[in-house]
């Protein structure tokens, strides 16, 4: 997050010392904060042969933090997330140091459009969701205003979800929040986004909004509708496994340096990812694990994290995970806490 080289290979380093660290204090335990991901890390190793390098560093990516939330519990520990958000908000002015000195902005929801725009609007999105769980409203609305700056249009939605859904009461709640729910729904919405990239809501879309389903999807049609036909996609073959690991990106990098001369080009749906390169079971697996925590708080949190999954690669993104792993063993701490008290 911070820019700073050494400070980001030091983070992808950790697991080598936070091991032998994990040794030092002989506690052999394993926590299941990170259950879902490993689970990826298994799918991915039939194939990780075959990868390139851009492969290999999702992979490593993803074991990262998996590795670091699976030998530490952070719920022994208390984290305050407003110190948390000030540094965040320090690290965007820093960013956005080049904008402000230009004095030229541009601010557009529907367009998602602004000057502003940051990958932080991911880590601010799952504080502010934090701060209005827990019932810190003011904190809450510092922090979604500071997401409506960065404009993320994915993590806005997300975020006016679970305001919704946690103002209903509590039979409600668990209804829509009971994993099985959850997959159906996310099964679903990968349904849509398929049918979306092949086109099926192009006519719908423009005579509605009166723009295309590219524009509309800031380019993700094009970018979906590529990797579904390159890999030859249907739902018979892919129902028990999918095409490998880092195929989707190895696909989309060749298309794209092909016709375009662009490299490093990712799919922006982390849903349909794991589907195209490990199956449509695995996915199944992956949301359900995801979501089937002990409590509706943990379980709101989760159902943010997988909306957002089904618009970005947020897999890959250190400051984003982290993040969610911090909040979720804050969650399960306060679960402690009132669970210990007379």
């Amino acid at each position: 997050m911070s820019g700073v080289h050494i400070l980001r290979y030091a983070f992808y380093l950790s697991p080598l010392f936070c091991f032998f660290i994990w040794l030092a204090f002989g506690n052999f335990k394993f926590y299941n904060y990170a259950t879902p991901f490993l689970l990826l890390l298994l799918a991915g190793l039939p194939s990780v042969y075959d990868v390139d390098f851009n492969g290999f560093k999702m992979f490593y990516f993803i074991f990262v933090y998996s590795f670091l939330f699976s030998i530490f519990n952070f719920s022994k520990i208390e984290i305050d997330f407003r110190w948390m958000l000030f540094y965040l908000f320090f690290l965007f002015i820093l960013s956005m140091r080049g904008v402000l000195g230009s004095g030229q902005f541009s601010f557009s929801i529907m367009n998602s459009e602004s000057s502003f725009e940051s990958t932080l609007a991911f880590p601010v999105g799952l504080i502010a969701v934090y701060f209005f769980t827990v019932k810190r409203y003011f904190w809450f609305l510092l922090a979604s205003a500071l997401c409506i700056l960065m404009l993320k249009r994915i993590v806005l939605l997300a975020i006016i979800a679970l305001v919704l859904l946690r103002l209903c009461n509590k039979l409600i709640q668990r209804l829509i929040l009971n994993p099985y729910v959850v997959t159906l729904g996310s099964a679903i919405g990968l349904v849509i986004c398929i049918e979306f990239a092949t086109g099926s809501f192009d006519q719908l879309i423009h005579d509605t909004l009166k723009q295309s389903a590219n524009q509309l999807a800031m380019g993700r049609q094009v970018l979906w509708s590529l990797s579904l036909k390159a890999l030859n996609f249907n739902y018979f073959d892919y129902m028990f496994w999918g095409a490998g690991e880092n195929k989707v990106v190895y696909t989309l990098n060749h298309l794209f340096m092909n016709a375009f001369k662009t490299q490093d080009v990712r799919l922006h749906n982390d849903l349909l990812l794991i589907i195209l390169q490990y199956g449509i079971l695995i996915f199944l697996a992956f949301v359900f694990m995801l979501n089937n925590r002990y409590s509706l708080e943990q379980r709101g949190i989760s159902l943010f994290m997988t909306i957002i999954f089904m618009t970005d690669n947020v897999l890959i993104y250190q400051h984003v995970m982290v993040f969610y792993f911090f909040i979720m063993s804050q969650l399960e701490r306060a679960d402690k806490l009132r669970s210990s008290s007379p």
